[in-house]
């Protein structure tokens, strides 16, 4: 399906979405339920400006929370989402118009082709995503690499060990009260993240009575912590 809008750019319908099983379904007063979709607004030239996508949802163990549904209702595209405070509890549903006055077209009626530009938009955001996740396999691969160089560093020393966790530019060092260099890698997040995994390889390896040491500076525990 396809609408013009106020700014005359163009709202096209993709494929529809499925909500969870036992989401409430979204329905107008004593009309039927609505389907939920991707929509994707395009200038007059072809080119996505923007695209609505699928649903989406989160489950803390307390509350779920559906996000991300996208409804045509008249003449406006509405954004809801839905959250349930509980086992057994409905469904609480909230909306918020993100488009209105929508007049719907025929397809002759614009300059291209709507289906082969929403193709080419997913095809491209497929592409970025792959290369996300490649690039996000590649930073767990090099940290990987990284914690193991360090157990091997460990493997085979004997005695008392105090060794010391700081920053150093580019990323983080552990060096031993004598100097000695036991393990480096890339800053990657906050260095939280990483200590505590270095601090359960010592623990595993040389035993739980030792210790990893931070040194940090006011300005480098901004980067450490959290908050």
């Amino acid at each position: 399906m396809l609408w013009i809008t106020s700014d005359q750019d163009f709202l096209v319908q993709g494929e529809c979405c499925i909500l969870a099983c036992d989401a409430t379904p979204i329905c107008e007063p004593g009309g039927p339920p609505l389907q939920a979709a991707k929509f994707y607004l395009i200038n007059p030239v072809g080119v996505v400006k923007r695209a609505f996508l699928a649903p989406s949802m989160s489950n803390d163990g307390d509350e779920v929370f559906l996000g991300n549904i996208h409804v045509i209702v008249g003449d406006a595209l509405r954004h809801y989402s839905m959250t349930s405070r509980g086992y057994g509890h409905d469904f609480e549903l909230e909306y918020v118009a993100l488009i209105t006055g929508l007049r719907s077209i025929r397809p002759e009626e614009i300059s291209f082709n709507a289906e082969q530009v929403v193709a080419g938009y997913e095809s491209n955001l497929a592409q970025e995503r792959q290369q996300w996740s490649a690039a996000a396999r590649a930073e767990r691969d090099d940290e990987a690499e990284e914690l193991f160089r360090f157990r091997m560093e460990l493997k085979g020393l004997a005695g008392p060990i105090q060794a010391t966790w700081e920053y150093e530019p580019g990323g983080w060092v552990v060096k031993r009260s004598d100097g000695l260099v036991m393990g480096r890698g890339r800053a990657r997040g906050y260095g939280i993240h990483v200590y505590r995994k270095l601090q359960a390889i010592l623990h595993d390896v040389l035993g739980s009575e030792f210790s990893l040491e931070t040194k940090l500076t006011p300005q480098d525990a901004m980067s450490f912590f959290p908050d």
